[in-house]
């Protein structure tokens, strides 16, 4: 039998049925397990990071398919333009957000702060938790049980005031759900001078999005045929063709602006969370300053100058020159530049030459590991971290991975003097302990 749905469409039973079929269970929450699955929920670890990935993808998709012949450039040309104007949305948004978090956490330095210390009660408090499977009496499971739930009540009490503590620090955050890129533009540019880095190389980065800021802040013109006044977006902005290829060409170079930019943020927020600025300056500055203070033998004489220079050059106070000059004096690398060595940790001599003679297959680790004590032990592993991974640390998280260590019990086979003397020695100087470095690159 057929059935007459419209003066073009005529179904049969069949057809109907197989459309029943296909609609009968939907697509979305489906657990079949395909690779078509997508995941979007708390599984899929979603951020605004993966849809810019998503919609770059499709960019350079849809322009190779017009290439191999598989599609037509006209049909094609409003979903391409919109993927790379969504894409330049999400990347707005994200860097106001990275932003936003940098200046909050620089205009509340004390309340970060906090952030961090009930974070690490909150970490000792999980390693205090225990399994109650490993128990051996009912008595001692039930005993277990009730500590857990004690820690976990803690912890989130703690939780609570770490979330008070971030919506301070974010607070007066600008709401993003606009699809305005002028507007997204304009509140970036409200906060990005909180640090110099960002300005400069978002200032550049915006030159080259014209064609998007300018012809479509709204985002209508690259989905719809005609505007509010029933005219073409297109002709009406004097627009009678688009090369796609060239689209394509200038979004490649965009999309590595965009990835070296929100790098570069989420690098100087690393940075603002070791917690060594200023009002006035960033650590950066901090470390270019240490790097020009007179040293111990000409400091009386050129202290003057140099602290008028600095002033001028910065625009700072007397009072804010004193503060980052108090802050490089107590900074363990900092303090190396101007001339003046802070220990981390004591370490005695003649551990560091056996250290390096085990590096040396003159004696076996196993048997000299026995002379270390504790405290110098963990401070050599976190020398050694520290040189590995230059990049994904800073010198202030010694103390972190110090203590990290600590808690994990780690034993002699975490350090291998053979191949791991060269970090040991990297990371000795990261954190300004150069005279052990010395002692260790000694023939």
């Amino acid at each position: 039998m057929e059935h007459k749905i419209s003066a073009t469409l005529t179904l049969s039973d069949d057809n109907i049925k197989e459309l029943d079929r296909r609609f009968a269970i939907s697509a979305f929450n489906a657990t079949n397990g395909s690779r078509y699955i997508a995941c979007v929920g708390e599984n899929g670890d979603y951020g605004l990071d993966t849809i810019f990935d998503g919609f770059a993808e499709t960019v350079q998709s849809l322009i190779t398919s017009i290439g191999e012949g598989k599609n037509c450039a006209d049909p094609l040309v409003y979903p391409i333009l919109y993927c790379v104007r969504h894409s330049i949305e999400l990347f707005l948004k994200m860097s106001y957000e990275m932003i936003f978090v940098i200046k909050g956490i620089k205009s509340n330095k004390s309340t970060f702060k906090k952030i961090r210390d009930i974070s690490l009660k909150i970490e000792l408090l999980e390693k205090d938790k225990r399994d109650p499977f490993f128990t051996t009496t009912d008595e001692e499971c039930e005993l277990v049980k009730q500590q857990n739930q004690n820690i976990d009540e803690t912890i989130t009490l703690l939780s609570s005031q770490i979330d008070s503590c971030w919506d301070k620090i974010l607070c007066n955050k600008e709401n993003q759900m606009t699809h305005n890129l002028k507007s997204l533009h304009e509140n970036i540019i409200a906060i990005y001078k909180v640090d110099e880095r960002i300005q400069i190389e978002y200032d550049f980065i915006v030159r080259y999005l014209t064609d998007y800021l300018e012809r479509d802040p709204n985002g209508d013109m690259y989905r719809y045929l005609v505007n509010d006044h029933n005219k073409r977006h297109f002709v009406s902005n004097g627009i009678q063709t688009v090369d796609l290829l060239k689209i394509g060409e200038q979004f490649v170079c965009l999309k590595a602006l965009f990835e070296d930019f929100l790098k570069n943020l989420s690098s100087i927020h690393s940075e603002y969370s070791t917690l060594t600025y200023t009002s006035k300056l960033s650590r950066k500055q901090l470390e270019d300053i240490s790097h020009l203070v007179p040293k111990p033998e000409n400091f009386n004489a050129m202290i003057a100058s140099f602290r008028t220079q600095i002033m001028s050059k910065y625009q700072l106070s007397k009072s804010d020159f004193d503060k980052a000059l108090r802050i490089i004096r107590e900074h363990n690398e900092f303090s190396w530049n101007i001339g003046k060595e802070l220990l981390c940790q004591k370490i005695r001599p003649e551990v560091l030459e056996l250290i390096k003679e085990c590096a040396r297959d003159e004696k076996e680790w196993e048997d000299s590991y026995k002379f270390l004590s504790k405290d110098e032990f963990y401070s050599v592993l976190a020398f050694k971290e520290l040189g590995r991974y230059p990049n994904q640390y800073y010198s202030e998280d010694y103390s972190i991975i110090v203590r990290d260590f600590q808690n994990r019990q780690l034993d002699k086979y975490a350090l291998k003097p053979s191949v791991d003397l060269k970090y040991v020695i990297s990371g000795m100087k990261m954190c300004g302990q150069h005279s052990y470095a010395e002692i260790l690159e000694t023939q």
